[in-house]
């Protein structure tokens, strides 16, 4: 969710599947906490050389469009407030072997890529989550968790079935596309399911011929 402009207490929010869910089966929505970040400020336009005084210093910011509501906050939430580990000089880092990965059909359950995340800075094993933001064309398996495959299955790339999706935690996620004619594209939040740090993978599944 957003604010649409700062003269007025007023919340723009986007109902994500589950929570339409919800409102057609007349059940109450269950919201219990929202997070916070500063993805849309610009800092450097603080101006303390202001004529119109101290109150006038971050203007410029306070002026500033807001972002559209996001159906998944982790693809927009870059810089969120959280709770991390006592006397840390560094915070935790998520490390991937790669950030790009450019797949091609060539059989059931072949050319798969794991996406295998680690987590530095931080003294132990962590699990993951991941935050595919569109599921058509692709197949997924996540390591390290029982899941009901039926879930994971892609459907086909048709805009009225594409939707999102989350998987974990679990250690690591293989993935695999589809057998296509058109090129097909997603991207995939990590997280630490402890730490929560993040990075965000690019994946496309490029067509047969």
């Amino acid at each position: 969710m957003g604010f649409l402009n700062n003269s007025s207490i007023t919340i723009d929010a986007v109902l994500t599947k589950l929570g339409k869910e919800k409102l057609a089966s007349g059940n109450p929505l269950g919201i219990t906490q929202f997070g916070c970040s500063d993805d849309q400020i610009d800092y450097s336009l603080w101006n303390p050389g202001n004529t119109g005084g101290s109150d006038q210093y971050g203007q410029a910011i306070e002026d500033l469009p807001m972002l559209e509501s996001p159906v998944l906050g982790v693809q927009a939430f870059r810089y969120t407030l959280g709770t991390g580990q006592d006397n840390l000089l560094a915070n935790p880092y998520l490390v991937l072997d790669a950030t790009l990965y450019n797949l091609k059909y060539s059989g059931d359950k072949q050319g798969i890529e794991t996406i295998k995340p680690q987590t530095g800075n931080f003294n132990g094993n962590e699990q993951y989550f991941f935050y595919v933001s569109n599921n058509a064309g692709f197949n997924f398996s996540p390591g390290g968790k029982a899941i009901d495959q039926r879930k994971l299955e892609a459907p086909l790339p048709q805009l009225e079935r594409e939707e999102a999706m989350v998987i974990g935690p679990a250690s690591h996620l293989e993935i695999w596309p589809i057998s296509t004619d058109t090129t097909l594209v997603t991207s995939i939040t990590v997280e630490g399911a402890t730490t929560g740090a993040r990075n965000n993978i690019r994946v496309t599944a490029l067509p047969n011929n």
